[in-house]
């Protein structure tokens, strides 16, 4: 089968969690036996078209501006879906995409629109948008795009209001298992970060205010009396990056080090070396308490992919992912004795963590690994 897969918006290969997100899912595609065209966003120095093994990708330069990017989208989308060959369109949801998803069906050719947040509605609640008629056209646009999809893929039940009954289908993202595994050597971030011997507690991912991460930062400064071999490892960068360097200045911390950025390539090392893994998400951000948390996390994946034991908020989809003291141990990110309390019992109980990092691999082995999903997928879609 061939697939065209419409995500113009994202730079492949990138940091950004969508572009994992992206070309993990495609590599998938390839691996149980299809053909992908990849429709990307060109970044400065890439090339337009190239194709590796079973992977075509087609780069598009987008025009700056909000309403320049918005039509080189549509356009790139309306283009491939027009003239390429192909059997399936899987499309990635935002704001005026799904022009694939019906040009495809007017061809009478089989759709998958990925809606993975409310988005929609998101820039309502963010007060990024008023109520009128821009935002009454995006949302007849959205529900004309799920009428015309063979199946709206979802994370979460609060995407469903303007779905037909019987097309959503409920999915989660997935992980590389061969590629995050616990096998090989990481002696090099060992050395690197002077950690051998240290228990070395790890946050993956963006600096973006809804992570808690001064909360985080608090709770390091009873380790650092406590528990001296005690590290925290925080990889990434972002917005909130010189407040939590404000915050370890001020509390004179010297157990957190700050990585920077990563390529997507490192990230199983960090993880490899960890003992128990951070996945925190502010429940106060206006759209989890609106929409309840809705994303399904790549990093939570990964971590149990790697066999490690999560440390993660209570909300949402991660109470689904994460059963408490089960497979990690579930917390009230914003409260530092919370966060304190569940770090400790996964310190003082090593066996009861190790085995349930041993619980998660086995779990993403049986219902996250990329593979698993997409079949599912293309199962579903074809009956």
């Amino acid at each position: 089968m061939k697939i065209l897969y419409l995500a113009p918006e994202m730079v492949v290969p990138g940091t950004h969690g969508g572009s994992s997100h992206v070309l993990e899912a495609v590599r998938s595609f390839v691996n149980i036996g299809h053909s992908v065209i990849l429709v990307l966003r060109r970044s400065a120095g890439q090339n337009y078209f190239e194709k590796i093994e079973n992977i075509t990708y087609m780069r598009f330069p987008i025009l700056p501006t909000c309403i320049g990017r918005n039509l080189s989208y549509f356009f790139a989308s309306f283009f491939s879906s027009f003239f390429l060959r192909y059997d399936l369109v899987y499309e990635r949801a935002r704001i005026f995409a799904g022009i694939g998803c019906v040009v495809s069906s007017f061809f009478g050719k089989k759709s998958a629109y990925e809606m993975i947040e409310p988005y929609v509605e998101l820039p309502l609640v963010l007060g990024t948008m008023k109520n009128g008629l821009i935002h009454l056209f995006i949302k007849r646009w959205h529900q004309f795009v799920c009428s015309r999809a063979s199946r709206v893929l979802v994370t979460h039940s609060s995407f469903c209001t303007d779905i037909q009954s019987g097309k959503e289908l409920f999915v989660t993202t997935g992980v590389d298992i061969h590629r995050f595994s616990s096998e090989g050597s990481h002696d090099d971030i060992i050395k690197r970060y002077n950690l051998l011997g240290k228990k070395v507690i790890l946050y993956i991912g963006s600096f973006a205010w809804w992570h808690a991460l001064e909360h985080v930062v608090a709770a390091a400064s009873f380790f650092q009396k406590k528990y001296p071999e005690v590290i925290f490892l925080f990889v990434g960068d972002g917005e909130k990056m010189e407040t939590v360097k404000d915050l370890i200045l001020g509390l004179k911390l010297r157990n957190i080090l700050l990585v920077g950025k990563v390529s997507l390539a490192e990230i199983p090392s960090y993880i490899a070396v960890s003992d128990i893994c951070l996945c925190l998400f502010d429940r106060t951000y206006t759209p989890f308490r609106v929409f309840d948390y809705f994303y399904s996390p790549i990093k939570v994946h990964e971590y149990k992919a790697m066999g490690k034991p999560v440390v993660a908020s209570s909300i949402g989809t991660l109470k689904e992912l994460i059963v408490d003291h089960v497979n990690g141990v579930l917390v009230n990110e914003n409260d530092k004795n919370s966060l304190i309390d569940g770090i400790n019992y996964l310190l003082i109980h090593p066996r009861k963590a190790q085995a349930m990092g041993m619980k998660n691999r086995r779990d993403v082995l049986k219902n996250y690994d990329w593979d698993v999903i997409n079949t599912r997928i293309l199962r579903t879609i074809f009956s």
